[in-house]
């Protein structure tokens, strides 16, 4: 089981540094914006980054110190389909029954897009694949880590939306 496999290692999971685009709209793969610019950098030093493919995290992953550097796009945010850009009540005039199902605590794909547990899945997948040094970083999105922290602290899917990680 990953999940136990993690607790061997010094792995630490950040969320992308801000971008203009973090506005209150649906910010997933479908718009692929760079982080608003941070003149620090941080030095902390680590044997591996491994960071989405999207330039927010590929950046944000250039703000520290690395040995090897690695992307992975089982690590990009939701696919939010046709809801990209819009703002929850866009989402639901556009689309009512996400947020019926949402209210029922169900955990339903966005149109045309992904549900929280595509996303569990594509983390899974991660884990298995990635060998990971025992210092590591990796540098994903929100979505991503309200998986691997509902996962993680078996939460029920339909609250995993209530996590809210901060940026950088």
């Amino acid at each position: 089981n990953w999940i136990n496999n993690l607790q061997l290692l010094k792995i630490v999971f950040y969320r992308h540094e801000k971008t203009n685009l973090n506005d209150g709209s649906f910010l997933g793969i479908g718009r692929n914006p760079d982080i608003i610019k941070v003149k620090k950098k941080f030095d902390t030093n680590f044997d591996l980054i491994v960071t989405s493919k999207l330039k927010r995290a590929v950046n944000s992953g250039k703000l520290f110190k690395a040995k090897k550097t690695i992307q992975n796009s089982l690590l990009n945010e939701i696919n939010y389909g046709l809801a990209e850009g819009m703002k929850i009540d866009e989402l639901g005039e556009l689309f009512p029954e996400i947020l019926i199902q949402w209210n029922n605590k169900k955990d339903p794909k966005f149109p045309e897009g992904e549900s929280q547990q595509d996303v569990l899945k594509r983390l899974n997948k991660f884990f298995k694949e990635i060998i990971f040094e025992n210092n590591t970083a990796v540098f994903t999105h929100n979505v991503v880590l309200r998986v691997l922290i509902g996962k993680l602290y078996k939460t029920d899917t339909h609250n995993w939306f209530k996590i809210s990680p901060q940026h950088l």
